[in-house]
């Protein structure tokens, strides 16, 4: 929760001023949130991947449309179902 992966079910904390619930993206700013692993889900298609990773990060609407679609139109995966 504290790298904002994950929502809380209530409550709120702060971050170098920054608020989990309201400034989600400062708050991994500040922190530097780096994963361990780059997890690939096989069983989504590598677009399901890219939408799901975008919303982990707090993005939705137009902004995960934008952020995702150069990712996805530069890719080789756009003819695969599932990445290998």
């Amino acid at each position: 929760m504290l790298a904002c992966l994950l929502r809380p079910t209530s409550g709120d904390a702060t971050i170098d001023g920054h608020s989990i619930t309201h400034d989600p993206l400062d708050v991994k700013r500040t922190i530097g949130v780096v994963p361990q692993d780059i997890a690939v889900y096989e069983d989504m298609s590598a677009r399901e991947n890219l939408v799901f990773w975008g919303k982990m990060y707090g993005l939705a609407g137009a902004a995960l449309q934008a952020a995702s679609t150069p990712c996805w139109s530069s890719s080789r995966w756009r003819t695969a179902r599932t990445i290998a």
